[in-house]
């Protein structure tokens, strides 16, 4: 069993103590059994008060929660705006609060040998004030302009797996799987109390709209349901050549509120489930002295307007030399 107690201060956002608890079980001499259990705190960093971001590639913006009424004046203004959500505007604005957390987590390790381990467990988050983003309003040419905001009350649940295997000592092959669900709890209350503008979802393509029922609602934004990753390393040691191979999947996951009932359900805007590919291989010279190394990462060269931070494919050849005793 291992405990422990941590103070976190903010001089904005006050303090909070956080408990944890972890405890491990020998169930055989192979198999392990982890709990864990504690509280965390996490107070709005600078971008979130304050920063303004802007991208014009795929045509949205964010701004940060302080400077979020002077900024739309000033856009309103200039005439750069042709919607502002005032009831979100009057709620979020300058009102962001540090995020709190319950986390439980459970797993069993399995290590029948010392070249295979398998993990394999359940995680559930219960959140308060966790800050998330919303749309406030719209730009002229259809801009999505975004803000932050505390959802009162929300979780995050899922499994995760996770594996280590080394047939030989010059091969490492790991990998990972993460089944996640992340929803507000206020959205199902509205949708169930029949408020406006929860009470229906919209069909944007047809126009057909529908009576909203709790599982319509799919979850909160830029959450994935799937994540896949896998490593693969292999060593050859007398002619010093290392080759890695990585590939990721994001899963199918929401963008933004399309129809405009304040919750993401299958009409809304959603960006597609990818896979990256990349590469590295690196030689080695003079006893390791000399390293020319030929990085490969996007080799799909996927991008995605929605995915502003994504580059193409970005191949690099870099050289080292370090001087060191042999």
């Amino acid at each position: 069993m291992v405990g422990g107690l941590r103070y976190d201060g903010n001089d904005n956002y006050g303090g909070s103590i956080n408990p944890s608890l972890g405890v491990q079980q020998e169930i055989t001499p192979a198999l392990f059994l982890k709990l864990s259990a504690g509280t965390g705190f996490k107070a709005p960093d600078f971008k979130a008060r304050y920063q303004v971001f802007v991208n014009p590639s795929a045509n949205y913006m964010v701004v940060g929660n302080e400077v979020l009424r002077e900024t739309l004046a000033k856009m309103e203004a200039a005439n750069e705006l042709s919607e502002v959500r005032d009831y979100v505007l009057q709620q979020v604005a300058g009102n962001l609060q540090a995020e709190k957390s319950v986390s439980f987590n459970a797993s069993l390790t399995w290590k029948p040998a010392s070249w295979f381990k398998l993990e394999a467990g359940g995680f559930y988050h219960d959140l308060h004030n966790q800050i998330n983003s919303i749309q406030v309003a719209t730009g002229i040419g259809n801009r999505l302009i975004f803000t932050y905001q505390n959802l009162p009350r929300s979780f995050n649940t899922g499994i995760e797996t996770n594996f280590t295997f080394k047939p030989f000592s010059n091969l490492d092959v790991n990998g990972g799987y993460q089944y996640l669900v992340a929803k507000d709890r206020g959205v199902k209350d509205s949708i169930l109390s029949g408020s406006y503008p929860w009470y229906k979802i919209r069909n944007n393509s047809t126009g057909e709209t529908f009576d909203s029922r709790p599982y319509d609602y799919w979850g909160l934004e830029n959450r994935s349901r799937h994540m896949v990753n896998l490593r693969v390393f292999y060593r050859w040691q007398k002619p010093g050549v290392g080759i890695s191979f990585r590939a990721n999947y994001r899963g199918r996951y929401p963008f933004g509120d399309a129809n405009n009932n304040n919750f993401i359900d299958r009409f809304d805007q959603f960006v597609d489930g990818y896979w990256l590919l990349n590469f590295s291989a690196e030689k080695k010279f003079f006893n390791e002295h000399f390293i020319i190394k030929l990085t490969a990462d996007n080799l799909l060269n996927y991008t995605d307007r929605l995915i502003p931070g994504q580059p193409g494919r970005i191949v690099l050849l870099g050289a080292s030399y370090r001087w060191f005793k042999d």
